[in-house]
């Protein structure tokens, strides 16, 4: 999805898995902005051409939900994230908290597509090295958040979100203090104590090497640490 705020002429892209939903919750709740498009937007063919959750740039502007003047005139931000540390809280979603609904008509995954929940399928009972391999083993070279930056003014990082957010707010001219709440934390990423465990503990050389090889050009682009 898309947030828009008009007084400030924000327009943050939420980028799936980078703690996108604590920034909407900060940009609405604080600054009462609004979420672009509210529902999915279809041609007169029936094909998505914006969906209302993590939309992109492209969707956005193919959709003209924004004329061409007041999305040129939006400081536009979004968030980006090492693959490496995303991968592995994609897996541990999906084993945790997808897997044991698989089956559950109501849940979201019913309405999926097969070689998505045959993904969730398998991360129920399959080791991450091997859920890797299933996901990565033949993939081609593709994007994970860099399509949401196109024609960022400012890219967040997942690493320093807290920072970058406010970082953000200040380039953008909001001088009311705008709070990050925490939403949606992996909690299996983290030890009884409450430690987050570091996401090079869960690779071995070969699935590392996969997730490179997946997303080269984003390791590239942000310099992301490597295993």
């Amino acid at each position: 999805m898309a947030t828009y705020q008009q007084e400030h002429k924000l327009l943050y892209f939420g980028a799936f898995g980078t703690g996108s939903t604590s920034v909407i919750k900060a940009l609405t709740g604080q600054l009462h902005a609004v979420q672009v498009p509210e529902q999915d937007i279809y041609d007169e063919a029936g094909a998505r051409v914006c969906r209302s959750k993590h939309t992109t740039p492209a969707e956005l502007k193919r959709a003209n939900i924004l004329d061409e003047e007041t999305y040129g005139s939006c400081f536009k931000f979004s968030t980006v994230r090492n693959p490496l540390d995303f991968m592995v809280s994609e897996y541990l979603r999906s084993k945790n908290r997808w897997y044991p609904k698989l089956d559950d008509p109501d849940f979201w995954l019913s309405k999926a597509a097969e070689g998505k929940r045959k993904s969730v399928r398998i991360s129920g009972t399959a080791s991450f090295p091997e859920w890797i391999e299933y996901e990565l083993g033949n993939s081609k070279e593709r994007l994970l958040h860099s399509k949401y930056i196109e024609d960022a003014d400012f890219v967040m990082y997942f690493d320093t979100l807290t920072d970058d957010f406010a970082e953000a707010m200040k380039r953008a001219g909001v001088r009311k203090t705008v709070t990050l709440p925490h939403k949606n934390p992996t909690k299996q990423r983290e030890t009884d104590e409450g430690e987050r465990i570091d996401f090079t503990t869960f690779y071995d050389k070969r699935s590392a090497e996969l997730v490179y090889r997946a997303f080269r050009s984003e390791f590239e682009m942000h310099d992301f640490k490597l295993v």
